[in-house]
């Protein structure tokens, strides 16, 4: 069951640093919003061609798959390293699987996304880390995004240092105020 695509087209994004003090109230301010999150976890190495993303690798037909032994390894070993993240939350995971598309992007490489409850268990899991744009490849998941009802509400691409609300509501708007967050408004 894949979901979590949303329809709205204004924006509310994150201008300045989300870590600490700030980090620790968002994950409280989405704990009360949210009822799921999710991550993912990048295979830079496997090259993908599906309908998707046919336009990235033109060279190649749909269907193409590539992936050598060293990004093989280089996979494995992540998916080593983040393993005692997953062991906490995993009686809490509610989809598991593997795409090319996650949160609004396609990209050429697979990912392994992974769909969790979000409780007041699940949400030590982001105590591993102080800063939303902490969540990187080598180390850790990727990209943390919730939702409410399966409709994205905030999702995030730490590597681009990007926060997005799917929301323009003044109690959002308030709570980033009060919080030191600055943001700027997107209507696309």
């Amino acid at each position: 069951m894949k979901r979590y695509m949303n329809k709205y087209h204004k924006h509310v994004c994150i201008t300045s640093e989300i870590q600490d003090n700030a980090y620790d109230e968002l994950m409280n301010w989405l704990e009360s919003k949210c009822d799921s999150f999710s991550f993912c976890l990048p295979h830079f190495g496997k090259v993908v061609v599906t309908e998707s993303n046919a336009d990235i690798y033109p060279e190649y037909e749909i269907g193409y798959v590539e992936e050598d032994e060293e990004s093989k390894k280089d996979y494995e070993q992540y998916r080593r390293r983040v393993q005692k993240y997953l062991e906490n939350i995993s009686e809490y995971i509610i989809e598991n699987y593997v795409d090319i598309e996650y949160c609004e992007t396609i990209s050429g490489y697979e990912k392994e996304i992974f769909i969790i409850k979000f409780n007041n268990i699940t949400k030590k899991f982001f105590e591993n880390v102080k800063d939303l744009y902490g969540w990187l490849y080598p180390e850790f998941p990727e990209d943390l995004s919730f939702y409410i009802d399966g409709e994205l509400y905030m999702r995030s691409i730490a590597h681009e240092r990007i926060c997005e609300f799917y929301s323009e509501s003044k109690e959002l708007k308030r709570f980033l105020k009060n919080n030191g967050l600055q943001f700027c408004e997107l209507k696309y």
